[in-house]
């Protein structure tokens, strides 16, 4: 591939990648306009997500704040946001009181459930029209994609 081609592949590259991104996120909009009994932003699918993915004892809102990939205080404001409103819990350590762990309550968890099944019918609906090999090519582009990201996020700080 020539100097150019690859500039071309570049520009082409990042403008689907951005348009991705943006529709996603229309996408999820429309999705809370339409079904969003909770009244939770997107942020804060995406924070109560965080939480249940962990388990104690790596559910702390340090944990939680790398996860999301956000400061600690970030993720102090977030989870009392989600506290006030009755999706998460925090819940002392019993040995070590300094120790505070973030929970899913049960309203936080039914929640956590709708907002993944959004994004399983999603995908669902998108692989539909693949065939097995274009799949395999589809999630080995997207895993190299997430692992990219993940490593090179730090160079923007």
């Amino acid at each position: 591939m020539s100097k150019t081609e690859d500039q071309a592949f570049a520009l082409s590259l990042n403008e689907a990648l951005t348009d991705t991104y943006r529709n996603l996120l229309k996408m999820e909009e429309k999705m809370l306009q339409q079904v969003n009994k909770y009244h939770l932003s997107i942020n804060e699918y995406h924070a109560l997500e965080a939480v249940t993915k962990l388990a104690p004892p790596q559910n702390t809102l340090s944990d939680v704040a790398a996860v999301l990939g956000v400061r600690r205080s970030s993720a102090t404001v977030m989870m009392s946001k989600l506290e006030s409103k009755g999706f998460v819990r925090r819940v002392r350590d019993t040995g070590d009181k300094r120790i505070v762990f973030i929970e899913p309550t049960a309203q936080g968890a039914e929640a956590n459930r709708l907002h993944h099944k959004f994004h399983l019918l999603m995908v669902k609906k998108l692989i539909r029209q693949f065939s097995p090999v274009e799949k395999d090519v589809l999630l080995r582009g997207i895993l190299y994609l997430r692992d990219f990201f993940a490593k090179n996020s730090a160079f923007i700080k």
